[in-house]
């Protein structure tokens, strides 16, 4: 919320709601941590109640904390927030030197030849990268190793939420996550989609295949989308894809 002083004895009314975001944490999830800044963007509301962009001495800003259940949570679990004025424009220049103000998802099967290479390079960076930006770190958010509800508890489980209402808000940030460190690490697209309402005959080129060719150096690579190390079990995981998932069902789908 926007905190708009009202008169004086610091009064203020705090009424102005700037946006709703999600953090992934609790007691029965992945306990709160800030190791990384979270913005959310409250210009529109600073707009429209005719302040200053650039001077946060007229306003300030209020938290408050709303569980999944509903219930308000103490807002001193999280650090105070601060506001950050930064000029800029909406749009994005894009490696290739073109500008775009989104993320496009593609289907698969439209990926051209330059996005495809972009996508392994940047999962083959990201798999390399050992800091909290890399993989390692951001694969075992969602389930290996088990780091929930503390990574210090006796009994711990995989964070990712299976077989409840919250599966596709969890999985969707999560994913939205992947996405912006592939982004970090050089893909020029989003994650891609597979159509799979649509019949084929086995998954998509950039996982079905073990090795790749890069077109450019003509030296040829382990698909890094068709498999991955994880380090925690000191094992190597690969895609076991069932030949039966291909054939038509007695309805010709």
């Amino acid at each position: 919320y926007i905190c708009v002083p009202t008169g004086p004895m610091g009064k203020s009314n705090c009424n102005h709601k700037a946006g709703v975001f999600s953090v992934l944490g609790g007691e029965l999830e992945m306990p709160f941590t800030f190791d990384r800044l979270y913005k959310h963007e409250i210009s529109k509301t600073i707009r429209e109640l005719g302040l200053k962009l650039d001077n946060a001495a007229h306003f300030q800003i209020k938290v408050e904390i709303k569980a999944a259940n509903g219930s308000i949570l103490d807002s001193h679990i999280i650090p105070e927030p601060s506001i950050i004025f930064e000029p800029g424009t909406a749009e994005r220049q894009e490696q290739d030197g073109q500008v775009s103000n989104f993320v496009v998802r593609k289907n698969v099967d439209a990926l051209s030849p330059r996005e495809t290479l972009s996508l392994i390079h940047a999962l083959e960076d990201f798999q390399a990268d050992k800091s909290a930006d890399g993989f390692q770190s951001i694969a075992a958010f969602h389930a290996i190793p088990p780091l929930c509800p503390s990574p210090t508890a006796s009994h711990r489980y995989a964070c990712c939420l299976h077989g409840m209402a919250t599966f596709p808000q969890w999985h969707r940030l999560y994913t939205v996550q992947v996405e912006d460190a592939l982004r970090r690490h050089g893909s020029l697209v989003g994650i891609p989609y597979w159509d799979w309402t649509r019949a084929s005959s086995s998954l998509p080129y950039i996982l079905k295949n073990d090795n790749y060719t890069d077109p450019y150096t003509k030296v040829t690579h382990e698909n890094p989308w068709h498999g991955a190390t994880i380090d925690f079990e000191h094992s190597h995981t690969e895609r076991d894809v069932q030949p039966e998932l291909f054939k038509l069902g007695p309805h010709g789908w």
